[in-house]
């Protein structure tokens, strides 16, 4: 193959050029009426009472949510060491402390882990939904300590037939460009909590987090969101594929969580040991994978391993395919043939 199927891509349309020429053409290209019309569409997809302010970048917009849920100096988060640097980054600048914790069988945050975390000084929990996969909020509320949902690879995700975003106190988005739909680089915060709203937009305003979205990156946002089912669709119908044409040992966990409301973000499968030369054979055949994260976050903090032995274990067996709206069937089929190639000769 000449060309590398990359591991994400956006989906971009004529539709998208248009909107963005529009804003362009208005000279009204910093925040402005467009961002509200943007703000107003989130609430719409979203429901459930919530109230929007969008702003530069998914870190920016957690960064806002836990200042405006009152953290101080030295109080405690907790979230899962299995998640990408950015979340623990944004802990640490508000001045809070990041306590790590394991994660279960879907990638996602356990009560049990949770529950061994808290201490006095916990003020907030981080639910990330990772991959798009729900993680079922309602099951850490029994801790009634603030819940801030990572919603940035899980929007339009279903948690028991609600929204996800909707289940904690306040919820963050990304629409980077690798994310579900994008504005380029941008994110949002959402509540239906009127206090903690005020507060969002008083943060903003006096700039304590600089994190204002522009028209011009709002009207690509708002052309995304009017075709976003079509999104959902595709993604659907791709991981579906996948799990009929990919050997069966490799794929049962993405198997088992079709038709529960998740928007498969990342199509992961397990293998014995995902190793480099896994991720150079496959790029020499034209295809980027990657591991489900980069890297854990407590090996950052110079944690050992003993604590997290599920994320260990996750990171070590845990192989993204490539899986968005803009992939075609075609290169689809290139992955399916060359991932059963793979592993045909693996047995």
């Amino acid at each position: 193959m000449n060309d590398m199927i990359s591991h994400s891509r956006p989906w971009i349309e004529t539709t998208d050029l248009k909107a963005v020429e529009n804003s362009l053409a208005s000279e009204t290209i910093a925040k402005g009426k467009i961002v509200k019309q943007f703000e107003s569409s989130l609430v719409n997809f979203v429901g459930e009472n919530q109230k929007a302010i969008s702003c530069n970048n998914g870190t920016s917009a957690l960064q806002l949510a836990l200042l405006s849920l009152g953290l101080e100096l030295g109080d405690e988060v907790v979230l899962p060491t299995y998640v990408c640097s950015s979340v623990m980054q944004a802990v640490y600048a508000v001045g809070a402390k990041p306590v790590l914790c394991d994660i279960g069988e879907n990638w996602n945050l356990t009560v049990e882990s949770v529950r061994q975390a808290i201490t006095p000084k916990t003020k907030v929990i981080i639910i990330v939904h990772i991959f798009g996969i729900t993680a079922n909020v309602s099951d850490f509320k029994q801790f009634k300590i603030p819940i801030v949902e990572d919603c940035c690879q899980a929007f339009g995700a279903l948690d028991h037939g609600k929204n996800v975003g909707t289940l904690g106190d306040i919820a963050v988005f990304s629409f980077h460009a690798t994310k579900c739909f994008t504005t380029g680089e941008g994110g949002a915060v959402l509540t239906d909590s009127e206090e903690y709203f005020s507060k969002l937009i008083e943060i903003q305003e006096q700039g304590q987090v600089v994190s204002k979205l522009s028209d011009m990156q709002a009207s690509l946002g708002l052309s995304q969101l009017e075709r976003y089912s079509k999104f959902l669709e595709r993604r659907l119908q791709m991981a579906e594929r996948y799990c009929r044409e990919l050997p069966e040992d490799i794929v049962l966990s993405m198997r088992a969580l079709l038709g529960q409301g998740n928007i498969f973000f990342r199509f992961l499968v397990s293998v014995s040991k995902v190793d480099d030369r896994d991720i150079d054979f496959f790029s020499e055949k034209g295809i980027a994978v990657r591991r489900g994260v980069d890297t854990l976050l407590h090996r950052l903090n110079g944690e050992l391993d003993n604590k997290y032995p599920n994320a260990v274990a996750k990171y070590q067996t845990t192989l993204s395919l490539p899986i968005y709206p803009a992939l075609s069937d075609d290169e689809q089929s290139v992955i399916i043939r060359e991932m059963n190639a793979y592993f045909e000769n693996m047995l």
